[in-house]
């Protein structure tokens, strides 16, 4: 009798864990339909987190029951997008390639390095008028430096699209002026980084010795906090990438590229301090300051250092 009841017992497990099984494989592996669901849910919650925020909602029970579904939701989109990502991308590749001009686009990495570069600078001007608007609005001082280093950085972006563009046509088919010409351009935007440091040191002292904390919105917070880690992973990536190309132009936009996120990840630091309405963080602020301010003049120098021996070695061989 026991041994027909352990059987029995067992037979009702089985369909209970097929079901768990079922269940979890759905969310694991969701088909397009649900994924499609699940983005559009994400966006619904997260406007609504952003409403209770603009509202003064946010000390109440329920809205902190809406940031943790919006949270959730959130992580288990990204999840989606990144299971999803490979298959996405193999499929739009293949798709480009049937094209006889998207499939050069997409075999050529300077080019779409250059095409890429071109969308980022239309953003960076927006990004410039952003913090143009929110200096003037709360009359900070930081905000009016960080404009002041963002137009800097979209010129300097765009002075290397325009020049890049203009020596490979003044110069194409003489190799060796064509190099001896990149490589002066690449050591004079390691120049440029380095001088427009400068800028950066003193938003960084004035923030730090005048415990001056930046006055801003929520939303621009949240706004910038997605934006700043997306630039910040693809330009990592994509720094590593252009190491395998030997084109200056590519080499400096990556590095501007780098610059520009770092000092996104200070800015940002510097909204969410003031967004949530936190204590004051002089001893944080130093230390990021302080390393990205090295980082920037390092990658500076290097660039200076590289681009002088790659034009000592062009003249060399050319005596």
């Amino acid at each position: 009798m026991d041994n027909d009841k352990d059987k029995l017992t067992s037979q009702d497990e089985q369909p209970s864990k097929g079901k768990g099984k079922a269940v979890l494989s759905f969310f694991l592996h969701p088909p397009v339909w649900f994924f499609v669901i699940c983005i559009f849910a994400t966006i619904a919650v997260i406007a609504a987190t952003i409403v209770i925020l603009v509202l003064d909602y946010g000390n109440e029970l329920w809205a902190n029951a809406v940031y943790v579904v919006a949270a959730a939701m959130l992580a288990y989109t990204i999840y989606c997008i990144v299971r999803t990502a490979p298959k996405l991308k193999e499929s739009v590749w293949h798709t480009l390639h049937k094209n006889k001009y998207t499939g050069a686009f997409v075999e050529d990495y300077a080019l779409r390095t250059i095409v890429f570069a071109v969308i980022a600078f239309v953003i960076n001007v927006a990004y410039v008028v952003v913090n143009g608007v929110t200096a003037v609005l709360y009359m900070s001082v930081w905000y009016f430096c960080m404009t002041a280093y963002y137009l800097a950085l979209g010129l300097l972006r765009g002075g290397i699209l325009y020049f890049g563009h203009k020596i490979r046509i003044r110069h194409k088919g003489d190799e060796k002026v064509l190099e001896a010409k990149k490589s002066g351009m690449y050591l004079g935007c390691g120049i440029a980084i380095l001088v427009s440091e400068v800028a950066l040191v003193f938003a960084v002292t004035q923030i730090v010795m005048d415990k001056e904390r930046a006055q801003t919105g929520m939303i621009l917070a949240i706004a910038m906090a997605a934006y700043t880690f997306y630039k910040f992973t693809l330009a990592i990536v994509n720094i590593v990438k252009s190491k395998r190309l030997k084109d200056e132009a590519v080499q400096c936009i990556r590095n501007i590229n780098l610059v520009d996120a770092l000092v996104s990840m200070l800015s940002l630091e510097m909204t969410l301090i003031a967004a949530t309405g936190g204590e004051d963080m002089t001893v944080l602020n130093a230390v990021t300051g302080g390393a990205v301010c090295l980082i920037t003049a390092v990658l500076g120098v290097i660039m200076i250092a590289n681009g002088a021996k790659r034009l000592k070695n062009i003249n060399e061989r050319q005596q």
